[in-house]
């Protein structure tokens, strides 16, 4: 089935989704996620989602990645909080798309479930009192932590269907005989797409899997060939995402080969374990190289950027120092790899 251009145009343009955008910049992501699955709900009369429906699928499932993000940097905060600055442990770059800037610096935590932690010292303070009506106190408090895991796991779950279907309607529509220009603005939206699938990834420490989805997203955006500041800009977010995810998984699991699973259920070596580190810093060095690319060529051309666009440069450049400061921290954790890691 060919890409429907009118109905497209007639969705971007609901106010419904209009709506949902809104509130997705405005931060108020839990609203925006019940706008966009509302909307959703309106086309359950389809016995397939339609391909112009792609644009739909990913806000909501973005939106879902975004309220994660935000519980977990919440969390955190909690469990870290400093007068100087964001907590320093594992930091990564998150593209958010739908705002009005699309590159940022958020935080994402080693464990969905950390929050267990959160009420472990807590006591009454007043023996007098007893011990049963503490008991019971944080045993209200743990179910409630309880039910919030469930409603980040099933969030997930919800943020990943979304986004895989979101995957599939690119795709097909790509399949299909569609105009270069066309073609252009579907692989743009599935290189987006795959990108938050692996910020979703990210955000519930699978960074193997987060890796392979940030390298598609990364051959896709090497595909466009396009040379505006904005396009150049993903290139570089893609680039510290992959080596970030490289470095997230030596975080959490030392060394050790990065091995995914096909869907002929094979596992598959996808970097080796000794190689993690030089691959990031590789990657890291791709995107700086980028970057001082775009503005020498800025520079000899004398280009007058919009505002927009030097603030893609300058969060580009903020994700640098992010992933040197994460890099940094791992040298602290684990000092048996600061030699590996250039003074």
């Amino acid at each position: 089935m060919p890409w429907n251009e009118e109905r497209h145009q007639d969705l971007l343009n609901d106010p419904r989704f209009e709506a949902a955008i809104a509130l997705k910049k405005e931060g108020n992501y839990e609203a925006a996620a019940d706008f966009f699955g509302e909307l959703l709900k309106s086309f359950d009369a389809e016995e397939e989602p339609p391909q112009y429906l792609a644009p739909l699928y990913f806000e909501y499932g973005s939106t879902l990645v975004c309220e994660l993000e935000k519980a977990n940097n919440d969390m955190l905060e909690e469990t870290n909080p400093s007068s100087e600055g964001p907590p320093l442990k594992k930091t990564k770059i998150a593209q958010q798309s739908g705002s009005p800037s699309e590159f940022s610096l958020a935080q994402v935590p080693g464990d969905e479930d950390a929050t267990q932690g959160k009420e472990g010292g807590e006591t009454n303070g007043d023996e007098e009192e007893g011990e049963g009506r503490g008991d019971e106190a944080r045993g209200g408090e743990e179910d409630e932590d309880d039910e919030e895991d469930e409603e980040d796991e099933d969030d997930s779950v919800i943020a990943w269907q979304c986004l895989d279907t979101a995957r599939g309607l690119y795709q097909s529509a790509m399949d299909a005989k569609s105009t270069p220009e066309l073609l252009v603005q579907l692989k743009r939206g599935l290189a987006r797409t795959v990108n938050r699938l692996g910020d979703l990834n990210m955000a519930t420490s699978k960074f193997g899997d987060a890796l392979v989805e940030y390298e598609v997203s990364l051959k896709l955006r090497e595909q466009e060939q396009d040379p505006s500041v904005e396009a150049v800009c993903r290139l570089c977010d893609t680039q510290i995402q992959v080596a970030l995810a490289l470095i997230e998984h030596v975080a959490d699991m030392g060394e050790v080969d990065i091995v995914v699973t096909t869907i002929e259920d094979e596992s598959v070596v996808v970097v080796s374990g000794e190689d993690c580190i030089n691959q990031a810093l590789a990657f890291r060095d791709q995107a700086r190289a980028k970057l001082e690319g775009l503005l020498t060529e800025l520079a000899r051309n004398k280009t007058e950027c919009s505002v927009h666009e030097k603030e893609c440069i300058c969060f580009q450049y903020t994700n640098l120092d992010g992933f040197v400061g994460r890099c940094a921290d791992l040298s602290q954790e684990k000092p048996e790899l600061a030699r590996k890691f250039p003074s």
